[in-house]
C-alpha cells in the first residue's frame, strides 16, 4: 500500500529536488501530470523569470529549487495527478522498472503507468527518484501531454471575472507575504548566527592576544640567554671540527704506517731476490711423484673421465729470479692434472692489478697460490677478492725454492677437491 499523505509529500518532494537536476525529466513530468490550467497557476505564481519565451512547466521547473513555497504546490499538484493504488494486490501488480522502460512502456494503461511512476517517486530510497528520472528521460520523445480542460464558459456579465480576477491577487498576495514572513525568519536566524559568530571570533582574537603577549615574554627571557646560548654551540661547533680532523690525521697515520712497514718488506724481499741461488728443478716427466701426489692425479683423472674441466691455479708473486720456473710450472700442472699459470708481483703500482685480479677469478681461475713476496696490502685484497669471488681457496707460499710453490699447488688441489665433494 502507498504510504501515509504526509511522507509521501516529503519523499516526493526530495524526489523533485533530485529530478530538477534533468531539466527535461521535470518538464516532462510537469506535462503530462499536472493539468494545464494548474499549471499555468504555478507559472504565475513563480514570480521572475529568466528572460525569453518560456512554457509554463519551464518556469514552474526554474522556480522549484528556489522556493520552497512553490515546492510543496507542486507536490501538491503531482500527487492530484497520479493516482495511487487502490490496495496491496493492484501495488504488487504494478509493472516493474525493466517493463517501464523502453516501447512497452507507450501501451501501457495512463492510469497504470501513473501508478507505477508514483511508486517510485513516493519511495524513501534515493535510487528509486533516480530509477524515475530515467525513466521520464527514456519517455520524454513519446509521453502525451496531459489532456486540454475544456475551456470555461464566459458568463454574461463581467463582474464575477474581475472578482475572480481580485481573489488571485489576493491570493499572490498572500503568498507573497506568505514568503516574505519565510525570508523574515531566515534573515532573523541569520543576524543570530553572525552575531554568535562575532563573538567567537572577538574571544579567538583575544586568546590570540595573550598568545602572542607570552610568546614575545618567552622570546624576551630566550633572547638574555642567547649569548650565553651562541658562545657554547660555537665551541662545540669548534671541538666537533676538531675532533674530526683529528681523526681523520690518525687514520692517514695508520696508512702510512701500514705503507711504509709494507714497503720496507718489499725492499727486503727485493734484495733477496739476487741473494737466493738460482735453483735447478729437474723435469717432472723423468721422477716419481710422492703418494700424495699419486692420489691428486687419480682424483684428478677421475674428473677428466667425467667430462669436467680441469681446475685452474692462478700463481702470484716474486720476481724474474723465480719467474724462470714458469716453464717448470707448466710441466708440473700437465703432469699432476690441472692449468696453472704464473705473474710476477707488482710492487709499485699493485692498485692497478685488483680489477684484473678481480675479473681473472671471477671468469678464469678457480683458485689463487699467492707467494709471500707481494705487498702486504695486495695480499689481503687479493683473499678479500677470493672470498667474494665465491670462497675460493687463496693459498699463501713462503717461497724458498719450487718445492715450496709444489707443496702450495697439492694444498690448493686439496682444498678444490675438499669443496667439490662437499657441494
Amino acid at each position: 500500500m502507498s504510504k501515509p499523505n504526509g511522507r509521501a509529500a516529503e519523499s516526493l518532494e526530495s524526489a523533485l529536488l533530485l529530478i530538477s537536476r534533468e531539466p527535461a525529466a521535470l518538464e516532462a513530468l510537469l506535462q503530462h501530470v499536472v493539468p494545464p490550467t494548474r499549471l499555468q497557476q504555478l507559472a504565475r505564481s513563480a514570480g521572475s523569470r529568466r528572460p525569453g519565451k518560456l512554457s509554463a512547466a519551464s518556469q514552474v521547473g526554474d522556480a522549484v529549487t528556489r522556493s520552497s513555497r512553490m515546492r510543496q504546490d507542486l507536490v501538491q499538484a503531482l500527487l492530484d495527478g497520479m493516482p495511487a493504488p487502490g490496495d496491496q494486490e493492484q501495488e504488487a501488480s504494478l509493472p516493474s522498472c525493466d517493463e517501464l522502460s523502453g516501447a512497452r512502456a507507450r501501451t501501457l494503461p495512463a492510469d497504470e503507468r501513473l501508478m507505477a511512476l508514483r511508486r517510485h517517486l513516493v519511495d524513501d530510497d534515493p535510487d528509486s527518484w533516480q530509477a524515475a528520472c530515467d525513466l521520464l528521460l527514456d519517455w520524454q520523445e513519446w509521453l502525451p501531454p496531459h489532456p486540454q480542460e475544456p475551456p470555461e464558459e464566459r458568463p454574461a456579465f463581467a463582474a464575477p471575472e474581475r472578482a475572480s480576477r481580485a481573489e488571485k491577487k489576493d491570493e499572490l498576495l498572500r503568498m507573497a507575504r506568505a514568503e516574505i514572513s519565510s525570508l523574515e525568519q531566515r534573515l532573523s536566524q541569520e543576524r543570530r548566527r553572525k552575531e554568535e559568530l562575532h563573538h567567537r571570533l572577538d574571544e579567538a582574537l583575544s586568546e590570540a592576544r595573550q598568545e602572542h603577549q607570552r610568546a614575545a615574554d618567552i622570546k624576551q627571557r630566550l633572547s638574555r640567554l642567547a649569548a650565553v646560548s651562541d658562545r657554547e654551540a660555537a665551541l662545540e661547533h669548534e671541538a666537533s671540527q676538531l675532533r674530526h680532523a683529528r681523526g681523520i690525521l690518525l687514520q692517514k697515520q695508520e696508512l702510512l704506517q701500514e705503507e711504509r712497514d709494507d714497503l720496507r718488506g718489499v725492499l727486503e724481499d727485493y734484495d733477496r731476490f739476487f741473494q737466493n741461488t738460482e735453483e735447478e728443478v729437474p723435469s717432472f716427466r723423468d721422477r716419481p711423484l710422492t703418494s700424495h701426489e699419486r692420489t691428486l692425479v687419480e682424483r684428478l683423472q677421475q674428473r677428466d673421465a667425467q667430462g669436467i674441466a680441469a681446475f685452474r691455479i692462478l700463481v702470484v708473486g716474486g720476481g724474474e729470479p723465480q719467474y724462470r720456473h714458469h716453464d717448470k710450472l707448466q710441466e708440473y700442472a700437465e703432469v699432476v692434472g690441472f692449468r696453472g699459470s704464473w705473474r710476477m708481483a707488482e710492487y709499485v703500482s699493485w692498485h692497478k692489478e685488483l680489477d684484473t685480479l678481480r675479473n681473472d677469478l671471477q671468469s678464469r681461475f678457480d683458485a689463487l697460490v699467492i707467494l709471500h713476496w707481494n705487498r702486504t696490502t695486495f695480499t689481503r685484497h687479493a683473499r678479500e677478492i677470493c672470498h667474494r669471488s665465491g670462497n675460493k681457496p687463496c693459498v699463501t707460499c713462503h717461497y724458498e725454492g719450487f718445492t715450496n710453490l709444489r707443496e702450495s699447488l697439492q694444498t690448493c688441489l686439496d682444498q678444490l677437491l675438499s669443496g667439490e665433494s662437499r657441494g
